[in-house]
């Protein structure tokens, strides 16, 4: 007699998941199941941990005040505790799992805190994160291929050919172009707490859903298009991101309006033309300056979202503002050579 065919259970899929793009492009990052939830190692440390169970604050007879497997679970040692949970307020300790701390889905800021402290476990905050066992982490190192040119560039593109080709062709060129100024104002807002190569993989899946970076046509979003943005796999979607790429673009054409030009307005803040250093290192090159610190405030003061000094720091650095290729690039005296734009 032939055995009946059993159907194979269809994997669970976690709502959360976003919350492990701040690691996707980490070479050391991979995720297993765990418990019913799913976990992610970073740096061969298991950082975090997905938890879905709604509704659920029950466990062996005992009832918690809160949902206990509902939020991030972030696996760390005693010693840490006061740390993270004094610079992160919703972060507590698990109500059972006490040597783990515990984001809960249902605080205020959770988005927000999660994406921060995913940047922290991706630039590896000793804090953050235990080791497993250790056949859990050894793993195969990827290859990398050898360069097969010979320039010399700034170290952060590495190896990857799309890194190397926006490093080449892009990167520290002045931008004059208001449509252009606003792709990378999308772009780098879209990269805080993720890395820039993520961003840049998911370059045409913003053009495209993002209307050509039109800042015009993107200020007439509704919600039912804030919606459909939340879920489209092209882009990163994170809500708040998402809504403050709106927000700054009702108030790009405001910027316009009163300057002429959004270019005009932004290369104020350079005197007009390209700030000219001459880092030796890429260590040297600092994360913010007096003029992205002045440049931020400005757009702060304006209403604009996601405009940090960091953020307009990268901003600037990637339109040409600032030259921060290292003196040792290639491209340090060819992007020197350009001569700046006389009018807006």
């Amino acid at each position: 007699m032939a055995k009946a065919k059993t159907k194979k259970k269809p994997k669970r899929t976690f709502d959360l998941i976003w919350a492990f793009e701040n690691f996707e492009e980490h070479p050391t990052f991979y995720s297993k199941r765990m418990f019913g939830g799913l976990a992610a190692y970073v740096h061969d440390k298991m950082v975090m941990c997905l938890a879905e169970d709604p509704g659920n604050k029950e466990w062996r007879g005992h009832v918690y005040p809160i949902e206990i497997w509902n939020g991030i679970l972030l696996p760390t040692e005693y010693e840490h505790h006061n740390s993270i949970m004094s610079e992160f307020k919703d972060i507590i300790q698990h109500p059972m799992l006490e040597k783990w701390l515990y984001l809960p889905l249902t605080s205020k800021s959770f988005e927000s805190t999660a994406h921060d402290i995913a940047e922290r476990m991706y630039k590896n905050d000793k804090r953050f994160g235990v080791y497993p066992q250790k056949k859990n982490s050894t793993r195969k190192k990827k290859k990398v291929k050898k360069k097969t040119d010979t320039k010399k560039r700034c170290k952060w593109c590495g190896t990857d050919p799309l890194y190397i080709e926006y490093h080449d062709k892009e990167w520290g060129i002045p931008v004059y172009d208001d449509q252009k100024l606003f792709e990378f104002l999308v772009l780098e807002s879209a990269q805080a707490g993720l890395s820039w190569i993520t961003i840049l993989r998911k370059r045409e899946g913003y053009r495209k859903a993002f209307s050509n970076f039109d800042p015009a046509k993107v200020a007439r979003f509704n919600e039912k298009k804030i919606e459909r943005l939340l879920k489209d796999e092209g882009i990163v979607r994170n809500q708040l991101k998402i809504r403050a790429t709106v927000n700054n673009a009702k108030l790009f054409l405001e910027v316009q309006k009163e300057f002429g030009s959004f270019a005009k307005y932004a290369w104020s803040f350079v005197g007009g033309k390209p700030k000219v250093n001459k880092w030796k290192t890429i260590k040297s090159v600092p994360a913010t300056t007096k003029e992205s610190d002045a440049f931020s405030k400005d757009l702060k003061k304006r209403g604009f979202k996601f405009v940090g000094s960091t953020i307009i720091y990268a901003f600037m650095q990637a339109c040409g503002l600032v030259n921060d290729h290292t003196t040792d690039c290639y491209r340090y005296n060819e992007v020197k050579k350009i001569k700046p734009r006389k009018r807006f």
